[in-house]
Parts: C-alpha cells; sequence; structure tokens
C-alpha cells in the first residue's frame, strides 16, 4: 500500500523535516564565510593604501612607495621588462618638482631583496618562490600629507617603468 499524496502530517518524521533544513543552514554558512573573507581582504587592502582617507589627514605625513616594473611582474603595462634607467630617472625628475615631497630615497633590487629576506625569515614557502630580481627596485618617498600622497599616485601612477605605488601610514615602510 502506497503513502497518500497531498500534505504531510505534522508528526512526520523529524529525518525529512532536517533533510529540507540543510541547504537552508549550508546556504547560510557559506554566505558568512564570504562575508567575513570579504572583510578581510578589505581589511588589509585599506590598512595598505590609506589612499581613500580624504584631507581628513592633512598635516600628517604619509610614506609613499613607488615599485618599478620587473619581468616577473603581472602588471599588463610592464611588458614583462625591467623599467629602464631613463623611466627611473624621469619618475625620480618629476618626484621632485612635486610640492609637499619631504624625502626620496632609492632601494635597489639587492636592497628590497635582502629586506624581503629578514620580512619573511620564517616563510620559507615565500623565500623559496622568489628570487633576487623578482623583487622590484623602488622610490620610498615621504610626503607632507595624504593629498600629496594621493596627487602623487595619481601622476605617477600610469607613468612608463611603474609598476604600483602604495601609500603607507608614517614608518610602515
Amino acid at each position: 500500500m502506497s503513502e497518500p499524496e497531498g500534505p504531510r502530517p505534522d508528526n512526520a518524521p523529524a529525518s525529512r523535516q532536517r533533510r529540507r533544513a540543510r541547504p537552508v543552514v549550508v546556504i547560510a554558512a557559506a554566505a558568512a564565510v564570504l562575508l567575513m573573507v570579504g572583510t578581510v581582504a578589505g581589511g588589509f587592502v585599506m590598512m595598505w593604501d590609506e589612499a581613500a582617507k580624504p584631507a581628513a589627514s592633512t598635516g600628517k605625513e604619509r610614506d609613499v612607495s613607488v615599485f618599478f616594473c620587473v619581468r616577473s611582474s603581472s602588471m599588463p603595462k610592464c611588458r614583462a621588462s625591467d623599467a629602464a634607467a631613463g623611466e627611473k630617472d624621469e619618475v625620480r625628475r618629476r618626484l621632485e618638482e612635486m610640492a609637499g615631497v619631504r624625502r626620496i630615497r632609492y632601494e635597489s633590487k639587492e636592497q628590497a631583496y635582502e629586506r624581503f629576506k629578514k620580512l619573511f625569515a620564517d616563510r620559507k614557502d615565500m623565500l623559496e618562490g622568489a628570487h633576487p630580481g623578482d623583487i622590484p627596485d623602488s622610490l620610498r618617498v615621504r610626503v607632507a600629507d595624504i593629498g600629496t600622497a594621493q596627487a602623487l599616485k595619481t601622476e605617477l601612477e600610469s607613468a612608463p617603468g611603474v609598476d604600483t605605488i602604495m601609500i603607507h601610514p608614517l614608518g610602515r615602510v
């Protein structure tokens, strides 16, 4: 004899009711995990690039890193090649002419690689995957305030030979 069709009685077995509830619980858990991952990723972005803060921070110096292209760069504009000496010189010249630039310091690939090794000394996986030519040389720039930092980034982010520009709170570089 078969079960009659139609609505199930309220005393239906608990296992059937639980089976229907599982997809809802799984979807809710997945949404919570995605939200948490997005929040953490967003926090890292905000921590590294303070450019999102407008002139409320005016008066507080900032450090800016202008990273040059290297062969291993994933940025299409770098065309899998190192920045030319002339491109680096032009970026430095433009920085020297900008109001609010306090200091410019060049960091070679070798110096950057040594700093990278110290930073990630406890991460063998990171050290094994990186080679001296992979870590870009850069200009480390101290600017008067966040407004100057944002102007610098806007002006130079599309300059030939420039891979990435990052704005940091003072002393984080």
